[in-house]
């Protein structure tokens, strides 16, 4: 009788658990996008990362039997509702993977050498020959006597390049636009990236505009190199840069930068800043929650993921939270990492799976935070 009764509770604790998962869903997915729109893209794979290991655990545990039938009908529903939404999925874990790679890559210090020192050491270039290809690495690090947000103003404002990059022509007639329509659940969202120009015909008293879809070797291939920075005063911002370059393709000259970002007051970028009220009072706010300081790139714990950790940390008040890993995953390690207390809690604890009864449980939820909902998962 005892035993009976001790399993009818375990079943009703599991019914709950997939039952809430159901209905977390919908919010779930919604929060997911709105994340990647608004730039919190770590954020943004967390919440899918979930999703993924949430749905193929109650998948396996429906179709072996433990749910009823119309459990798994509404489990088949959200796999296909995911399966809609799997190109933005996947670009969301490619753009992560894509950032960790580059932060890794900014912290490395292994093969580069120290080729030039400049304006007093303050500006470091350094060399990296790449094997068995024609690429050549250079990197530069240094301190921009500029605010961050003058240094953001300079690489957001594409239309003024020419202003301060050597050779630099903006075409008049040809442009790149990419367009994204994000709609309401459960239709996914839709985009698009033309590439048009325009046709001198006069000759023919005539004037042709043609617009497509934009494809590979229609934009010539002279990027401005990934950057990452970090504020140390509200005038000083430490600057890394690194590019991978072969013959054909241009890089920033580092004093250029430190003079283009000095040159903003009174100038076109000023009435730009103005002008973009809205983007720029956002990067302000985002600024401002920065702590000032020299940093160490060889800091494991990254910015980017601090808010991560925070949601993370909240979210796991509760003694049946951790965080799901999942095998193969490069990032597990960092992304089940939790701040409690100022002591850090034994690995093992908040990966090792809990189960009752021979199950494993998953409980995914919403937790309200300081802006948005963020998920828990409990396994």
């Amino acid at each position: 009788m005892e035993r009976s009764q001790r399993k009818s509770k375990e079943d009703a604790a599991i019914s709950d658990d997939v039952n809430e998962f159901i209905a977390s869903f919908p919010a779930l997915i919604v929060q997911a996008r709105s994340q990647h729109q608004d730039d919190k893209l770590f954020l943004a794979y967390w919440v899918v990362k979930q999703l993924n290991s949430s749905l193929q655990h109650h998948l396996a545990a429906a179709q072996g039997g433990a749910y009823p039938p119309e459990v798994l009908e509404q489990l088949k529903a959200i796999e296909a509702e995911m399966e809609t939404n799997r190109e933005q999925h996947q670009r969301i874990a490619t753009e992560k993977k894509e950032v960790r790679a580059l932060m890794r890559e900014l912290r490395n210090e292994d093969g580069w050498t120290l080729v030039g020192e400049h304006e007093g050491g303050n500006v470091q270039v350094f060399y990296r020959g790449e094997k068995s290809t024609p690429v050549h690495s250079i990197k530069m690090q240094g301190v921009v006597d500029s605010p961050a947000l003058n240094l953001m103003a300079i690489m957001n404002e594409h239309a003024l390049y020419d202003s301060w990059i050597p050779l630099l022509k903006i075409s008049r007639y040809r442009k790149v636009m990419y367009l994204s329509a994000h709609l309401p659940w459960p239709i996914s969202s839709r985009d698009v990236l033309l590439y048009g120009y325009g046709v001198d015909n006069l000759e023919e008293d005539r004037a042709v505009i043609m617009i497509r879809s934009a494809g590979e070797g229609d934009i010539e291939p002279h990027l401005i190199p990934p950057v990452k920075s970090h504020p140390i005063s509200e005038n000083q911002t430490r600057l890394v840069m690194m590019t991978n370059v072969d013959p054909k393709l241009a890089y920033m000259p580092y004093t250029l930068l430190n003079w283009a970002t000095k040159e903003i007051e009174g100038s076109k970028y000023e009435e730009l800043i103005a002008e973009n009220e809205v983007f720029y009072a956002d990067i302000k706010a985002k600024l401002s929650s920065l702590s000032f300081g020299a940093r160490d790139d060889n800091e494991e714990a990254d910015n980017v993921e601090h808010e991560q950790q925070q949601q993370r940390h909240s979210s796991s008040s509760r003694e049946d939270s951790s965080g799901s890993v999942e095998e193969g995953d490069e990032d597990s390690e960092e992304e089940t990492h939790q701040q409690g207390g100022g002591q850090e809690e034994d690995s093992n604890k908040k990966t090792k799976k809990k189960k009752k009864g021979g199950r494993l449980r998953t409980r995914l939820s919403l937790r309200k935070h300081k802006h948005d909902a963020s998920p828990a998962v409990a396994q």
